[in-house]
């Protein structure tokens, strides 16, 4: 009899040390995911805009934040600027770059709530032949 409880002991010793690294590891995650929003971009999309010679970059963020694109046809010298056509702090950012060359690739990163966006800190790029 004694050995039996000592089984139904362990097993429910054992059952709530799980049921305990299961709530902690729900907590961190969705602690991990108060990380992600924010300014942070998501759902960025590349498109031609009405001229041939023109890229729109749209994003959005979770919170109303400022944007803007630095951008250059040198991934180390983005000296460019284009602002959120907005200009306002907002969910919804839409920027649009004028008289770009179909024959160069541009590189830039999204510049939301003062933070500079790429590809893990990489500029993204495009050709306006790509798109």
């Amino acid at each position: 009899m004694n050995r039996r409880w000592g089984y139904i002991l362990s097993g429910v010793f054992v059952l709530l040390i799980g049921v305990l690294f299961t709530f902690v590891f729900q907590v961190r995650s969705s602690d991990e995911m108060d990380t992600i929003s924010g300014c942070v971009p998501y759902n960025v999309s590349l498109s031609k805009g009405e001229d041939d010679y023109q890229v729109v970059i749209d994003w959005m963020t979770s919170d109303e934040c400022l944007g803007y694109v630095v951008y250059g046809d040198d991934r180390g010298s983005l000296d460019l600027v284009s602002i959120d056509v907005g200009n306002l702090s907002s969910k919804r950012h839409t920027v649009v770059i004028d008289k770009l060359l179909n024959t160069r690739n541009y590189y830039f990163l999204i510049n939301s709530g003062d933070v500079n966006y790429g590809d893990s800190g990489i500029p993204l790029s495009f050709s306006l032949s790509s798109l």
